[in-house]
């Protein structure tokens, strides 16, 4: 059970939804409404059903994709935090919980191929217009993904638009320091000016607090996604221990009073693991303790979040969470294959952006597909394209105008 106090900060946050849950972006079209089929329903397909999600399978979460293997990329890592969410709301007795998977499914459409290190560099390539993940989620939705004549983007309803804002920061606010090309690193979050307009329209028009409950939830999914699956993804790659992992916790004086507690699952899925029966391998030890210590942490970390300092958070587990997020990172990206993987994206997008916005090769923006050819934001919409491909397309395009990539080695300059 949870607390009455949650409960009912739970039911004020989605009350103030209730208007905004049936109003589109563009309110003179309306999705087909039917007994068994709502607003919230007709979004989660709209989104589901997009060109920009399928191409999640395509773009590097942590690991380089590959498509032999089966650890996870950014639509599995969406969809899992889509179930995340479900749980979660309905844990907190949400009425609705289909926004929230939508927001959910929605929430890395935003980030380019190549992962982090595609998005710091079409971060960094022009300081006057900084590229920004969750901001490009926002352009994607209502702009940029296609699905009618009269209408730009999906047109999902004003709950869902802003169940996918994290952060309410107008983009000039960044822009105004030019010298500063670590955008991303330095946390500087945003939203593009226009889109920034229109939130702070809905948000004071219809009396709104940011974040909305669908948002508070999608990012604490997204937090717990992190945190547990890139850990069972990485033990199965033998990119390190259990043992050495508990080490990194061990010297970090930050996550000193977590060792204990994590220790605690730990032997919880080891005692689990211990059981296997049936092919009696270390083999099938090894994943009966990856898929335990995942569902034990994942049961944990739902069960923890409760009302922290009037917004959604975690009782104890916080900073267990911080340190899973954190220390995994730090390990995985230490690894050779991810370094020279991240560092042959940044060779390919810095040739590709270079090529298209060359003004004399690429002249009116022939290069580019015909829905992003507007001269007069060139570099936006060379950005937008840019970010919109998967890992193995972008490499496909290099190779069209650059040539070949293997036999180049990898030192690329």
């Amino acid at each position: 059970m949870i607390s009455k106090e949650l409960e009912d900060y739970c039911k004020d946050k989605e009350a103030q939804l209730q208007e905004v849950k049936d109003i589109r972006v563009d309110n003179t079209h309306f999705g087909t409404i039917d007994y068994f089929r709502d607003n919230a329903d007709i979004d989660y397909s709209r989104v589901l059903y997009s060109s920009s999600c399928r191409r999640l399978q395509g773009k590097m979460q942590l690991f380089v994709p590959k498509s032999q293997v089966f650890y996870r990329n950014r639509l599995t890592h969406s969809h899992e935090v889509a179930q995340f969410a479900k749980t979660i709301s309905k844990r907190l007795k949400l009425k609705d919980n289909i926004t929230v998977q939508t927001c959910s499914l929605a929430h890395d459409i935003g980030n380019p191929p190549f992962g982090h290190a595609g998005e710091l560099f079409l971060s960094n390539v022009c300081s006057t217009n900084p590229y920004e993940g969750n901001a490009q989620t926002f352009r994607i939705l209502n702009r940029l993904e296609e699905r009618h004549y009269d209408f730009k983007g999906l047109n999902l309803t004003v709950r869902t638009m802003l169940g996918v804002v994290k952060y309410l920061k107008p983009e000039k606010e960044i822009s105004k320091d030019k010298n500063n090309i670590d955008v991303i690193s330095n946390n500087k979050k945003f939203l593009y000016d226009d889109d920034y307009v229109l939130v702070r329209e809905w948000i004071d028009k219809y009396n709104i607090s940011h974040k909305t409950i669908d948002c508070e939830i999608m990012d604490l999914s997204d937090e717990i996604a992190y945190a547990i699956h890139d850990l069972e993804d990485a033990l199965r790659l033998k990119y390190f221990t259990i043992d050495e992992l508990l080490y990194e916790f061990s010297i970090r004086k930050e996550y000193k009073d977590v060792i204990v507690e994590f220790k605690k699952f730990n032997v919880l899925a080891r005692q689990f693991a211990e059981k296997a029966h049936i092919y009696r391998t270390s083999e099938e030890y090894a994943m009966l303790y990856r898929k335990e210590l995942t569902s034990i942490l994942a049961n944990a970390f739902v069960r923890d979040i409760d009302l922290i300092n009037s917004k959604l958070g975690y009782k104890s587990l916080g900073l267990l969470i911080s340190g899973l997020k954190k220390l995994t990172f730090e390990a995985i990206k230490r690894q050779p294959d991810i370094i020279e993987y991240e560092q042959l994206g940044k060779h390919v997008l810095t040739k590709l952006y270079n090529l298209y916005m060359d003004q004399d090769y690429n002249k009116d923006m022939v290069l580019l597909p015909a829905n992003y050819r507007n001269p007069t934001n060139w570099n936006r919409k060379v950005q937008d394209y840019i970010g919109g491909m998967m890992d193995i397309y972008a490499i496909q395009q290099y190779e069209k105008y650059f040539g070949r990539l293997e036999g180049k080695g990898i030192y690329l300059k």
